[in-house]
């Protein structure tokens, strides 16, 4: 997984909107499941970074996974945004 974490965070720049979607998919499930791997503790400001990007994407489908992504954090994760939170507020 930790290979795996930087191509899917590039992946949030894609032009295809079915890519982006996937990637946040992705990156849900192991966030879902409780696995938070040390590339993605590593890369965390760059993962804040790209759902906020998302967040404006023109894909209805994109803002959705942004949502759960973020509805993932706050529901399982939320040790990895205190330091965050002054930038996220």
């Amino acid at each position: 997984l930790d290979a795996l974490i930087p191509l899917l965070l590039n992946l949030f720049q894609s032009p295809d909107e079915n890519t982006r979607v996937a990637s946040l998919q992705s990156l849900v499930a192991c966030l879902s499941f409780g696995l938070v791997p040390s590339s993605l503790v590593l890369h965390f400001a760059k993962y804040l970074e790209g759902l906020s990007a998302l967040a404006a994407d023109p894909s209805q489908n994109v803002r959705k996974w942004v949502c759960r992504s973020i509805n993932t954090l706050l529901e399982h994760h939320t040790q990895y945004l205190h330091p965050q939170w002054s930038s996220i507020c």
